[in-house]
């Protein structure tokens, strides 16, 4: 399969292609005010998306931003169909987002020392961890050293 990693330019169509996504990802009924949120949030520049796709399909994304001053995950999400098929797609664009750091400093206008995201279930968890990604049992925040 040869994916395409891309960050989106933020049009309102394309905005609400990857909320689509995001909503079938987590197979729950949009929270409105939480929509809302993300829809203004990537509008307005305080975070970018960040997708991969094969043969137009959006497959996997991510909201990026730049809270605590680090890289900061804040959704990352697959298309329901494609999870737990092998594939890796979350693992995948998650590295993608890693390996883009310098441009997403460019384009946050800031240096990075840390990236963060949010695990929440166990199995996320793991997934981040064997990508170096740290936090107390506690923490629902994990962390790592760039």
């Amino acid at each position: 399969m040869d994916i395409k990693y891309n960050f989106v330019c933020p049009t309102y169509k394309k905005l609400l292609q990857l909320e689509k996504l995001r909503i079938d990802a987590y197979q729950e009924p949009p929270v409105c005010d939480e929509r809302r949120h993300y829809l203004e949030a990537l509008e307005s520049g305080r975070y970018i998306a960040m997708t991969s796709s094969f043969d137009d399909e959006l497959l996997a994304g991510c909201y990026i931003s730049s809270s605590f001053s680090s890289l900061s995950i804040e959704q990352l999400f697959v298309a329901y169909r494609y999870q737990e098929k092998g594939y890796y797609l979350g693992k995948r664009l998650l590295m993608e987002v890693l390996r883009n750091q310098r441009k997403i400093e460019e384009i946050f206008q800031m240096e990075f020392s840390e990236s963060r995201l949010y695990a929440s279930t166990s199995k996320a968890r793991r997934i981040y961890e064997s990508l170096g990604y740290q936090g107390k049992k506690a923490d629902v925040w994990l962390i790592k050293k760039l």
